[in-house]
């Protein structure tokens, strides 16, 4: 871009940006921002095989003069200039007279007075800013075996002379279109480069400026051996350089991570750091960065992830900042919009095994940001608790102290009043006595501010002897499964493998359910049965129910190989998985049978509603995974992911993961096909509500402007207890206002579905339920006969509790009515 950003320089494949660009290879391209007009700068570029279906040339890396009358570019086609038929080569565009210059034309000469050949390639350009200088690198193509070294030029072109800079210069012709690594000054008179400093292997650099008028080179940054130094810039008189380099020494500060950038004046010989954060401590920067100068050098713009140059960076993502050098502070350029601030905290966010309160109103999840409670400096994972009614968020993982924990914690999952929360964490601060260094299960009671370490030893006088995790809570808070290496959790021998074990909350007691491994489990919703694929004493890996009431195993199946189990509410019915069926044993009947035959890739993952009679899986049928329900009583199977407008065509893509609300009505699952909902591009996986009663799918991961899919992908999907919630983890920007993380998110979707109550005695009124949605209004109207011409309005007050809303109709018995809720 010129100075005054009247002429913009750009690279683009696109052929209808100017008439009769027919060469199917990218162009350079000038765009004045005060006519609106595009004019073709690599004017007669043909590449070099046009037959090609990919094109196989291009022209690159263009530079603009400041008064926009000079571009620079380097290109791989050839017909630029008339009897020029190499390829790789510089040209000067004169954007008034309409003519090309061969920039480098002496280039073979040079590089053969070095090298001893000609096959040469030029790259790496820079243009003074009055147009008459360009300077460039040229290398061997392709490079001698080892040689990792080129030769720098500079084409005057009033002249038409070209000087020989430098000849040991480390190349990089992988990517020569990015490469940044010289700069010539505002008159072209000093060039400033980037030189091998040890023999010709590129592992060593320095900077260096070369003077047209002594024709002498002076060090900028020479660093200690294997250290590089890169990206210099120079400021338009010549005082100033900047640079990126990963030597340590070149200042006093100390330095995080490896590469910084720096300034160094020629006239003092001083090194001065850039990216000094608030402490003056080096803040790392990407290997990429190619720092930008004003033109007295006093601002240096430059790009960095750390949160410390300046107060309230909380985004941890690249911003842009401009260094005042003489203030020796920092400004944060790449600085949010004031209205549009995000709402979704500052990074990654999951939800694990049963993460909502029976309700839906408490959400327990895990998330990588730092701006989700106050003071969250520890740098790891935390665990949290949202409550949706009051739109506040409770510290889950927090130490006696009411801090974060000094380690990762994760895998949170709630009781059915949303008081406890059980959840996975290496963090050894969380109570007294935590020292086995590894990964432990614990229950904090958000009531009584206190956490308690679950996953103890038999004895219960310290943490177990190896890591635990996988927590999963019962809704009352009374039964605790996990998994667990630890040998001393329960009394028994064990292999030192992946264990299940089950503890009794209210008199501290574990259960160790397996003593040689286990691959699958599940407990029902009160913790009274568990069901699992495991092995104890005397016997191979079986199937097993273990009652809690009677601390007992109830049930024992020996099918081998099991990989995915499931189990009623009541605990009766049991659905497992092998490689090649999924079944489903009645223990009340005794029955056993086949469910489905499963295919190779088949992961099912099923569920049960809560009267279990119906089950939810999902199974490979080629060539795609596909979900279903199952009818227990008819013993049926239905398809759930269904090409719209069918009932029986399988969808176009992978529909797996799916998870059935406890009144058997709604399936979600998430998908990759095309035809299930309108507009799927099958690009990113979309989560997708079925339901039952009307055979139809809806797109639940919808874009709030298109109604559509969102606009990244969405990875799962868990009902609450109640089924009037649903939780979805997704990386999608379009789903919630004000979400600009650009990372995974939990969000919370209310499932429409409205309860009515009849009266509770004689003389009482119809309660209707239904869930709330904050910011709305609502009124009730009735017919007492679907034939009636008008809905009647029911007087009388809506009421709410931020997660549901209710209304009781005091209007005189009828036998039948019928209700419509309005929404405004």
């Amino acid at each position: 871009m010129t100075p005054d950003g009247r002429y913009v320089a750009f690279v683009s494949e696109a052929n209808d940006l100017v008439p009769n660009d027919t060469n199917k290879i990218a162009d350079v391209f000038v765009r004045d921002m005060q006519t609106l007009v595009t004019t073709l700068v690599s004017v007669g570029a043909t590449s070099t095989n046009p037959a090609a279906l990919v094109p196989v040339s291009s022209s690159e890396s263009p530079q603009i003069s400041a008064d926009g009358r000079w571009v620079a570019f380097s290109s791989t086609a050839t017909n630029l200039v008339t009897g020029v038929r190499t390829a790789g080569d510089i040209y000067v565009r004169d954007m008034i007279a309409g003519t090309t210059v061969w920039a480098s034309s002496d280039m073979r000469a040079k590089l053969q007075s070095v090298t001893g050949k000609t096959n040469g390639v030029c790259y790496n350009l820079a243009l003074s800013a009055d147009g008459k200088f360009v300077a460039y690198q040229a290398s061997l193509s392709p490079l001698a075996v080892s040689t990792y070294s080129g030769i720098i030029l500079r084409y005057g072109l009033d002249a038409g002379i070209t000087d020989l800079i430098h000849t040991n210069a480390p190349t990089s012709i992988p990517t020569a279109e990015e490469t940044r690594n010289l700069d010539l000054t505002a008159d072209g008179i000093l060039v400033a480069f980037v030189a091998n400093a040890n023999g010709v292997g590129a592992t060593t650099t320095t900077i260096q400026v070369w003077d047209a008028t002594t024709g002498l080179t002076t060090p900028v940054a020479s660093g200690p051996a294997n250290s590089i130094s890169t990206r210099p810039v120079i400021n338009p008189a010549g005082r100033y350089v900047a640079f990126l380099s990963s030597a340590a020494n070149l200042t006093g500060n100390s330095l995080q991570g490896t590469w910084h950038v720096y300034r160094r004046d020629l006239q003092t010989a001083t090194t001065a750091l850039v990216d000094a954060n608030t402490n003056n401590v080096g803040s790392p920067v990407p290997f990429n960065t190619v720092p930008s100068l004003s033109a007295d050098a006093q601002f240096v713009a430059f790009e960095c992830m750390d949160s410390g140059l300046v107060p309230n960076d909380n985004n941890h993502r690249q911003d842009v900042f401009v260094r005042d050098m003489v203030a020796g502070t920092n400004e944060l350029i790449s600085v949010c919009h004031p209205l549009l601030a995000s709402v979704t905290p500052n990074s990654f966010s999951l939800f694990a095994a049963s993460p909502a309160s029976t309700d839906g109103r408490f959400i327990a999840f895990a998330s990588d940001a730092d701006n989700i409670v106050p003071g969250d400096t520890n740098g790891f994972r935390d665990v949290f608790l949202r409550d949706l009614a009051s739109g506040t968020n409770i510290l889950v993982s927090a130490t006696p102290n009411g801090v974060t924990g000094n380690g990762i914690s994760t895998d949170p999952t709630s009781s059915g009043d949303g008081r406890l929360v059980a959840f996975t964490s290496s963090a050894a601060n969380l109570v007294a006595g935590d020292a086995n260094a590894a990964t432990d299960i614990f229950v904090r009671d958000l009531q009584t501010e206190t956490t308690a370490l679950a996953s103890l030893n038999y004895i219960g006088s310290a943490s177990g002897n190896k890591a635990s995790y996988s927590p999963t809570l019962s809704t009352d808070g009374h039964w605790l499964l996990f998994r667990s290496q630890a040998t001393d959790i329960a009394t028994g021998t064990f292999t030192g493998t992946e264990n299940l074990f089950l503890r009794d909350l209210l008199s501290g007691t574990n259960f160790a359910l397996t003593t040689g491994g286990v691959s699958a489990s599940a407990m029902t919703s009160d913790g009274r049965f568990v069901t699992y694929f495991g092995i104890i004493p005397g016997f191979t890996a079986r199937l097993y129910v273990w009652d809690s009431a009677l601390s007992a195993r109830v049930f024992t199946n020996t099918t081998v190989g099991i990989t995915n189990v499931a189990i009623s509410r009541d605990g009766n019915r049991v659905a497992y998985a092998t490689a090649t069926e999924l079944r489903l044993a009645d223990r009340a009947a005794n029955t056993n049978w086949l469910v489905s035959a499963l295919a190779a890739g088949s992961i099912p993952l099923s569920r049960f509603s809560a009267d279990g009679n119906w089950l939810c899986y999902s199974r490979f049928v080629s060539p795609w995974h596909q979900t279903y329900l199952y009818d227990i009583q008819s013993r049926t199977e239905q398809l759930v992911s269904h090409a719209e407008g069918s009932s029986d065509a399988a969808s176009g893509g992978n529909s797996d993961l799916p998870d059935l609300s406890p009144d058997g009505r709604f399936i979600s699952f998430r998908t990759m096909a095309t035809n299930i909902v309108t507009g799927a591009s099958g690009l990113t996986r979309q989560i997708v509500l079925y339901d039952r009663q009307t055979g139809s799918n809806t797109l639940v991961s919808a874009s709030r402007y298109s109604g559509g899919p969102a606009d990244d992908h969405s990875t799962r999907a868990s009902f609450s207890a109640d089924g009037q919630t649903l939780l979805i983890q997704s990386w999608a920007s379009d789903l919630v206002a004000g979400d600009f993380n650009h990372s995974g998110d939990v969000l919370a979707r209310a499932i429409f579905t409205a309860v009515i109550l009849p009266p509770a005695a004689p003389g009482q009124g119809t309660w209707l339920y239904w869930p709330f949605v904050p910011g709305n209004n609502y009124s009730v109207e009735f017919k007492n006969s679907l034939t009636d011409p008008l809905w009647q309005n029911l007087p009388g007050s809506v009421t709410n509790d931020g997660i549901k809303a209710w209304f009781q109709d005091n209007g005189p018995a009828n036998p039948q009515r019928f209700y419509r809720v309005n929404s405004f």
